[in-house]
């Protein structure tokens, strides 16, 4: 890999399209579990493969991204950085949450849904289920990627500081998440604020990698070997070692597809179009496969779950590129005026 340059907004690095790529198609996969009913030892194992760095490759990406565009000593304008951070994420968030909130709202009144999280609830219980993602799971996801861009003031002081203090903050952040007993000072359930401080560690990995860009440039191939080696022997060898095997797993996938200078056409295409798919995967496309499939093939078997995840996926990525060819599409899933995606690497 060569070494990382200053990226400018119309720039696109081609290992980032195949890593957020094979994210993608982790989290479509880790919805596709809800829906079959695995063995519970076929259910563990494809749980690790598919939900260990789904999520936080994203935010490792966003993290290096933000290091290589603010990591010169230039001049910083949050106002516009904020502004675009809730094009990119707000805006769709709002949208989709009443999409699915009114979707919801018709199911239950007409006895659809199996449980009432809106109707016969007080408005209390409403805003609460918009906060936490009642509606639509994966919706908490852009509310804490938003609420990290909000915090761009000190992580841009960060990001013009040298590898020593970056690696610093990293350690001491990954102290402070692990020890502290953070997540009983929020609600249960997809809070997005726990899952910004959550998101936050991946993140601020990211922040790193653009400083040793030139390291892994020369020693990518190993490194990759070893760190993915390591992610995947450690929770064999010991059930205490999760959450170390989550990091490595992470850094050693972003090494391997740093390490190489050409486009894997599915993935890259897929990476593409991250948005739209992460948007629509569930519930109404993947509840719709489940219906047909579970037709035809038994709800137990993993050919349901990989044809499940397999068309969910496809048929997402073909919605997305039909939205943004509506007038107000690219504006939905929060893109710039230029194109569908090549022009940046928003999500």
């Amino acid at each position: 890999m060569a070494p990382a340059q200053p990226a400018s907004p119309s720039t696109r690095l081609v290992h980032l399209d195949n890593y957020r790529g094979l994210a993608i198609a982790m989290v479509v996969a880790t919805h596709a579990l809800g829906y079959a009913h695995l063995p519970g030892d076929e259910q563990y194992q494809i749980a690790w493969m598919v939900q260990t760095i789904a999520v936080p490759v994203f935010f490792l990406v966003d993290g290096l991204l933000f290091g290589i565009r603010h990591g010169a000593k230039t001049a910083f304008d949050y106002r516009e950085h904020l502004a675009k951070s809730m094009h990119r994420l707000l805006i769709p968030w709002a949208l989709f949450t009443l999409l699915y909130g009114v979707l919801r709202l018709m199911f239950e009144l007409t006895g659809s849904a199996p449980a009432h999280i809106l109707v016969g609830r007080p408005w209390q219980d409403w805003i609460t289920a918009i906060y936490l993602s009642d509606f639509s799971s994966q919706m908490y996801f852009l509310l804490s990627l938003f609420f990290i861009r909000a915090a761009a003031p000190p992580l841009h002081i960060l990001a013009q500081c040298g590898l020593p203090i970056r690696v610093l903050a990293v350690i001491v952040y990954l102290g402070a998440f692990h020890l502290l007993p953070l997540r009983t000072w929020f609600f249960p359930g997809l809070d997005p604020i726990y899952h910004a401080l959550w998101g936050l560690q991946f993140y601020l990995i990211g922040l790193v990698i653009p400083l040793v860009s030139g390291f892994l440039a020369t020693r990518g191939i190993a490194l990759s070997l070893v760190t993915l080696a390591g992610g995947i022997l450690l929770p064999i060898l010991s059930d205490h070692t999760v959450i170390p095997a989550q990091f490595l797993l992470l850094i050693g996938s972003y090494i391997a597809f740093a390490s190489t200078t050409f486009s894997l056409r599915v993935l890259s295409t897929l990476g593409r179009y991250t948005m739209g798919i992460y948007l629509l995967h569930i519930p109404l496309v993947m509840k719709g496969m489940a219906l047909i499939f579970s037709r035809i093939l038994p709800p137990t078997s993993l050919s349901f779950f990989f044809c499940l995840a397999f068309f969910s996926l496809i048929t997402s990525l073909f919605l997305t590129k039909m939205l943004l060819q509506l007038p107000f599409g690219r504006q939905a899933l929060g893109e710039q005026a230029q194109g569908p995606g090549p022009g940046t690497h928003a999500k």
